[in-house]
């Protein structure tokens, strides 16, 4: 969010006491992969509204989009080439046709 407006930057002590906060507030369960998807679920939800609290308006969308891109890159569930081309569009690498 930085390359966005420079003045979109967190301190590492804000995201520090946010993660412990998000380690103490979520759901406990004994079985450790549980106990990680609750923690990785509380806290994605904590830095979106940790964000939005500080964005315009108009960026807000924009970070969701990112959050739910990434959501879905590290499961595997979005084809990042047809991503890519939607950010940055076709490009035309053969010109003489």
């Amino acid at each position: 969010m930085s390359q966005i407006d420079y003045m979109y930057q967190f301190s590492l002590d804000s995201y520090i006491k946010l993660f412990n906060n998000s380690i103490d507030n979520s759901q406990p369960h004994d079985d450790i992969s549980h106990r990680i998807k609750f923690i990785n679920d509380y806290h994605t939800y904590a830095v979106y509204k940790y964000c939005c609290r500080g964005l315009f308006t108009r960026h807000k969308v924009l970070l969701s989009l990112h959050m739910c891109v990434k959501i879905l890159e590290a499961q595997n569930k979005i084809n990042m080439e047809e991503y890519m081309f939607l950010l940055r569009g076709g490009q035309l690498f053969d010109k003489t046709n």
